[in-house]
């Protein structure tokens, strides 16, 4: 994954993880697998190209709190818990408001605003004026 990510201009990742645990410090557990903050900055120094933008969603700081993270355009990552269910929420708020503004900053706050408000993947509201249906 490291070696072929820079292809592309955004990177998601989200897995479960800690601050500390008897078993690994701060990782990322994607299946069986293991992504370690180390890795990243392995990667990067051995000069490959990077996504524009990063984001790694995990519990705990680890990801949140290193280096490395300035070597990219924008970094989001959660600094506290990452709840699956909200990930999914800012991602679907983020992506949605990405592809349709091409602007990074503003999916951003469409995303945090998703996982605020609760949003659902499908909402059904639909909006009327004087019974002619505006937009769904």
């Amino acid at each position: 994954m490291l070696k072929s990510w820079g292809a592309y201009d955004q990177v998601f990742i989200a897995g479960h993880g800690e601050n500390r645990s008897e078993t690994y410090e701060g990782h990322v557990r994607l299946g069986n697998k293991l992504l370690m903050p180390g890795m990243i900055a392995d990667a990067i120094n051995a000069h490959q190209e990077n996504p524009t933008v990063l984001g790694i969603f995990t519990c705990g700081e680890a990801f949140y709190a290193m280096e490395s993270r300035n070597q990219f355009d924008y970094f989001i990552a959660d600094h506290q818990s990452s709840v699956p269910r909200f990930v999914e929420m800012f991602l679907y708020g983020y992506l949605l408001t990405y592809f349709n503004s091409y602007n990074v900053l503003q999916a951003f706050q469409a995303g945090r605003l998703a996982t605020i408000f609760r949003a659902k993947s499908d909402p059904t509201y639909k909006i009327f004026t004087r019974g002619v249906k505006l937009q769904e």
